[in-house]
């Protein structure tokens, strides 16, 4: 795979800037999705924070 697939590939699959992501990391509706480990924060939200 070519340097210009995987961009290509990877601006079709993010569709926030890192700014947009930030604040929607600070909602309910984030703090809500994905899976929980324990009743703890999710592990995409802990990997969206990095």
């Amino acid at each position: 795979m070519s340097d210009d697939d995987v961009h290509t590939e990877f601006g079709e699959a993010v569709n926030m800037t890192a700014g947009e992501l930030e604040k929607w990391l600070k909602t309910d509706e984030s703090r809500e999705a994905g899976q929980h480990k324990d009743g703890g924060e999710s592990v995409g939200h802990e990997s969206g924070r990095r």
